[in-house]
């Protein structure tokens, strides 16, 4: 598909002179995270090049930080789980072995708490020094978070996967959602828990129902991001046919010209000792998104591959 193949030249030339991806901006901008992020999209779109590209950007992952169990925002803040989870997503893809990848998943099962869900740190005291804030201790942080939690449930080999499988369904909402603490969309955590949850036929009707409703119901301006995370549960369940119809004639003519989707991945920065930013009054840092388009587009091209592997384009 045209838009896909765009998609994924933007992407391309996106990529930095030494080779990593970075996106987003909070004190220094993210390479680590997005880098695996859009070489995972680059290889789920299933072009030549592309595969070759992803495989180039897990040869610097694997060097990064080589003598840690993970990897992070960038490298230079301490490794979190999410970044962990999508470097060995793409790992996975390319059925890369080695000490590297088990010392990753010995980490990451650090990060599971007691009710199986995954916090995206776990170490407060380098959080604390990396942070600086005086007087807050990183328990928000360092709590059990639905949205990281779905991505490492989408790690196959994760021996912990069960309980964390089990976390993700008592944390569907009554409306068929999925909170997220990072995301101001709780499309993100939702499509990415579906993703982990695929054969799980009554967690994904349920999350589709809400979708559909979201995407039919009028938006003053709609959220290229949202939307495809959207689309992403519709491809995970079945029907809601007209909704899916009108999610990929709607992202492919918001296509830019250059290949890429409006910047509107809103990362939520929550003050560290925040645990539920949903709260009333929750102490929120600021929302960012991705200002070189590199989360959004990869997104987008990641679910519009899925499509097409889905036969629905």
């Amino acid at each position: 598909m045209d838009a896909i193949r765009s998609a994924c030249r933007f992407l391309l030339a996106r990529r930095d002179r030494d080779g990593w991806w970075r996106d987003f901006d909070f004190q220094g901008r993210s390479d680590e995270w997005v880098t695996a992020y859009a070489a995972l999209a680059l290889f789920d779109s299933g072009l030549p090049q592309c595969r070759e590209t992803a495989a180039s950007a897990w040869a610097l992952l694997h060097r990064s930080r080589w003598w840690r169990g993970g990897w992070g925002f960038s490298r230079n803040v301490p490794c979190d789980a999410d970044s962990t989870a999508y470097a060995l997503l793409l790992a996975a893809r390319l059925s890369a072995r080695g000490v590297r990848i088990r010392r990753a998943y010995r980490q990451l099962a650090r990060h599971v708490g007691a009710n199986g869900g995954v916090a995206t740190y776990k170490d407060e005291g380098a959080l604390l020094i990396y942070t600086r804030t005086v007087g807050r201790k990183p328990t928000g942080w360092c709590s059990p978070h639905p949205c990281v939690s779905a991505a490492v449930a989408c790690l196959r080999r994760f021996a912990d996967r069960p309980r964390v499988v089990k976390f993700l369904r008592d944390v569907q909402r009554d409306d068929g959602g999925v909170p997220a603490y990072w995301w101001c969309d709780r499309e993100y955590a939702t499509a990415v828990a579906c993703d982990a949850l695929s054969d799980e036929r009554v967690f994904l009707r349920r999350a589709a129902d809400w979708a559909a409703a979201r995407l039919m119901a009028p938006a003053a301006k709609p959220s290229p991001f949202a939307v495809a995370c959207a689309l992403r549960i519709l491809l995970r369940a079945s029907g809601h046919h007209a909704a899916l119809s009108r999610s990929i004639e709607w992202l492919c003519a918001e296509q830019l010209t250059d290949g890429s989707w409006t910047s509107s991945a809103h990362l939520r920065l929550v003050m560290p000792d925040v645990v539920d930013p949903d709260a009333p009054g929750a102490d929120i840092a600021r929302v960012v998104v991705d200002p070189q388009r590199i989360f959004t587009t990869a997104t987008v091209a990641a679910t519009l591959a899925l499509a097409q592997q889905s036969d629905r384009l």
